[in-house]
């Protein structure tokens, strides 16, 4: 669901360029997977193991609210 909506943002960064956003885009999945795994990895050394699976909650929660207040900002398209 992040995926489609991250989709949908990058689209609208760049309107006129809409492939080039969805490219993007989708080629940040390197970058996440690095960013998982230094979280996952300093994560499990401060918090320990049970707790560090709130760290993906919390960027969870910092996306949606992210992704909702870009939305306010923006016009509707279409």
């Amino acid at each position: 669901m992040f995926a489609g909506l991250g989709i949908i943002v990058a689209q609208r960064l760049l309107p006129e360029a809409v492939a080039t956003a969805s490219a993007v885009f989708m080629s940040s999945t390197a970058i996440a997977s690095a960013l998982a795994g230094l979280t996952g990895s300093f994560g499990v050394g401060l918090l320990g193991l049970p707790h560090v699976f709130l760290a993906p909650a919390l960027y969870g929660l910092v996306a949606t609210a992210g992704l909702a207040a870009m939305s306010r900002s923006w016009p509707a398209v279409g």
